[in-house]
């Protein structure tokens, strides 16, 4: 039996993956992989990842087209085999099941994709979708694969998504048996990801009758927005209406709800009833079922009925197709039940009040939608939240950390969680009643919940280390607003970097990008955020971006060696050549102090290449020569000095200069290696120096702790 999706609000859990080096790779050369990527990708599929085409689809095409696509990206397939389910976007899923021929069961797979987070950050008019569809075998085995990307223009369909979402079909072709379902849907651009994972039991069509998993009709034709793969458009999955089916129905306590079942070879379904049952499989009801028609398709009795959620609570549920009197293997799938139903809504439409259209800048202030889930006793709350500040500010911060930690697992990971933002509504409560008095009180209470957020992160308790995470993001913001000048907002920035320190370990790179904007916001001469954006933009070939944070960084830091190696990289993409020239002539002129090994190394690399490639090989020598001089025993400048007489056909005198080659160990660090990491020796400070600046700001913390709780309204949030 088939587990149901989370809660409405909870589709899943929109907690990001922070697990995987992400971080920008090297320049001018293709990614290594280890041994241990490669692996992973390869268990999955060829690597050949398209790249964003340069314009969004022309007005001939279709506002919204599936493509096949002809791999992952490795941090993609990663994600899939990584047994790990999440990520910031909503993603329901319904797998169904079809004989087929040959002994094998078609096995048509619809998602439905939540439109507010999927359109998070996207810029321009192109929105490219990646889905990665596997069933995987107890083994571990790769049993059937669908990867197709959707491209959409929302210049013509960006409404409709933002509203509702995107409705997707894809089809795997399996043999009877047991798999793990395993789906990734990826913003191509942003990186942000959902991830489900769900047990499939594949049913044997020879082994006799099947009642088949019962499907819903979507709420109206207008829904979704449509995107079908070339299988799915012809898919036994299509009801009568020629509609795809809902993957998570939202119904109505004591409405009528109409629904199709596939049947195969049952002879009478004239007793057919419905069991309804909770989500972990144990019986609620059993309900009566009206039959309204029947027709064949796809080799199946199609019936369409409906009964009545009468006698219910509001909830998650699985409903499956029952004949009393025959023993008849049956398949469920899920619906939710609410008040008053989905009132000609998607889920996703309800999940953010029907106002999506205008909710992309603040979709993390959804307001709540009917059956939230738990709903908070504010009060207690609060006061466990100031006990565990309290250890804080005693001295004792392991014990803070783990009063802490229990307090938002005990309400976030129970079988009927909370919301994520009503705990940090509570919290942030309580962090404004202390800044209220000392704004300095909230440093340490930035640092309890960075150190939260590391240690969650190395559990891999996700849910718990991205509600750690959206923490230090508002607290910091609340310290730039409370201490109101700015020294107060360098301040702030500097707590965003310390715990950018930890998410550039892992965390995708559209939460990494938006961290550091928040610290321009605080402080938009900070050198670190801009070396970082500059960095990712030219990993994902934006190079005129680069160039422009590069140089955006050098009017405020005009000896920043390393922000001019990049910005020469990047020009020199750019075709930019003199000015290139120009910096990297600055570099190898200035004294060695002046720039890192690793900088001075590459100001030397990119300009005897560019002279060995323009054929000025004597100039190419004496400049690769003076490098070894300043760097020896460079492994780099050797092959370059080697290809240099290798190109004035003199094999062996570049047989003798690379006797002295040593090339770096895997692991080691050389100036390329460099090059592609993020800033992180200045993060790495960053949190050190939060970290032991901890005893000097308890006093401030202890101070304002003593000060009487202000009463608050003890029903909610």
């Amino acid at each position: 039996m088939r587990p149901s999706p989370p809660p409405l609000s909870q589709l899943p859990p929109p907690f990001p993956r922070e697990r995987g080096d992400k971080r920008p790779g090297r320049p001018l050369r293709h990614h290594r992989f280890t041994a241990g990527s490669l692996a992973i990708a390869l268990a999955l599929s060829p690597l050949a990842a398209q790249e964003p085409p340069a314009n969004p689809p022309q007005s001939e095409t279709p506002p919204v087209r599936v493509l096949r696509t002809g791999g992952l990206k490795v941090e993609s397939a990663a994600l899939l085999v990584s047994g790990e389910q999440g990520g910031s976007i909503h993603v329901a899923v319904l797998p169904l099941f079809f004989p087929a021929a040959g002994g094998r069961v078609r096995v048509p797979v619809v998602l439905e994709i939540d439109g507010v987070p999927l359109l998070k950050g996207n810029t321009g008019n192109l929105l490219r979708v990646e889905i990665g569809l596997y069933a995987l075998a107890a083994n571990g085995a790769v049993q059937g694969s669908l990867l197709e990307t959707i491209e959409a223009d929302l210049s013509r369909v960006g409404t409709e998504i933002e509203r509702s979402g995107l409705q997707y079909a894809g089809e795997l072709a399996l043999a009877p048996g047991d798999y793990s379902l395993r789906v990734l849907v990826r913003n191509a651009l942003t990186s942000e990801v959902g991830l489900r994972f769900l047990p499939l039991a594949v049913p044997d069509p020879a082994a006799g009758p099947l009642l088949l998993p019962p499907v819903f009709p979507n709420p109206g034709p207008d829904a979704w927005v449509a995107a079908l793969s070339k299988a799915a458009r012809v898919s036994p999955a299509m009801l009568a209406d020629g509609g795809l089916p809902a993957a998570q129905p939202v119904l109505g306590v004591g409405q009528e709800a109409r629904f199709e079942l596939p049947v195969w070879k049952a002879r009478s379904v004239n007793e057919l009833r419905v069991e309804v049952l909770r989500p972990d499989g144990g019986h609620v009801a059993e309900l009566p079922v009206r039959i309204l028609t029947r027709r064949e398709a796809a080799g199946l009795d199609r019936i369409t009925a409906s009964f009545v959620p009468a006698g219910l609570e509001p909830g998650r549920y699985l409903i499956r197709a029952v004949l009393p009197r025959a023993e008849v293997p049956a398949w469920s799938s899920p619906f939710v039940l609410l008040a008053t139903g989905g009132e000609g809504k998607p889920w996703a439409e309800l999940l953010h009040g029907g106002q999506g259209a205008q909710r992309t800048a603040t979709a993390s202030q959804a307001p709540p939608v009917p059956s939230r889930g738990r709903r908070l006793d504010a009060g207690p709350v609060r006061d466990a939240y100031r006990r565990a500040l309290q250890l804080l500010a005693a001295g004792d911060e392991a014990a803070a950390r783990r009063a802490a930690s229990e307090l938002e697992a005990s309400l976030l990971l129970s079988p009927k969680p909370a919301a994520s933002e009503d705990l940090a509504e509570i919290e942030l409560g309580v962090a404004r009643d202390l800044a209220a008095v000392a704004p300095q009180s909230l440093i340490p209470i930035v640092i309890l919940h960075t150190s939260l957020y590391r240690d969650a992160h190395e559990r891999r308790d996700h849910l718990l280390a991205t509600h750690a995470r959206e923490m230090v993001l508002a607290l910091a913001n609340l310290y730039a607003e409370r201490s109101g000048d700015a020294a107060g907002k360098r301040t702030a920035a500097h707590l965003v970097l310390a715990l950018a320190s930890q998410l550039i370990q892992g965390a995708p790179p559209g939460i990494c990008e938006r961290a550091f904007r928040q610290i321009l916001t605080f402080d938009e001469e900070d050198e670190t955020a801009r070396l970082y954006l500059a960095l990712d933009a030219e990993r994902t070939g934006r190079y005129a971006e680069a160039v422009a944070q590069l140089e955006r960084l050098l009017r405020s830091h005009p000896d920043s060696a390393e922000a001019r190696v990049r910005l020469a990289v990047n020009l020199r993409r750019l075709g930019r050549t003199r000015d290139a020239d120009r910096l990297l002539a600055g570099l190898l002129q200035g004294p060695d102090k002046t720039s890192e090994a690793w900088v001075l190394a590459l100001a030397y690399h990119e300009t005897g290449r560019a002279l060995s490639s323009a054929r000025r090989l004597d100039e190419a020598e004496r400049v690769l020569r003076e490098g070894l001089q300043r760097l020896p025993g460079d492994e780099k400048l050797l092959v370059e000095l080697a290809a240099v007489f290798d190109l004035r056909h003199d094999p062996a005198q570049a047989r003798q200069i690379l006797t002295a080659f040593k090339p770096v160990r895997d692991g080691g660090d050389s100036a390329r290696r460099r090059y592609g990491r993020p800033p992180a020796e200045a993060l790495d400070r960053a949190w050190t120096e939060l970290q032991r600046s901890l005893p000097e700001r308890l006093p401030a913390l202890a101070k304002t702790l003593e000060a009487p709780a202000p009463e608050k309204k003890r029903s909610g949030p």
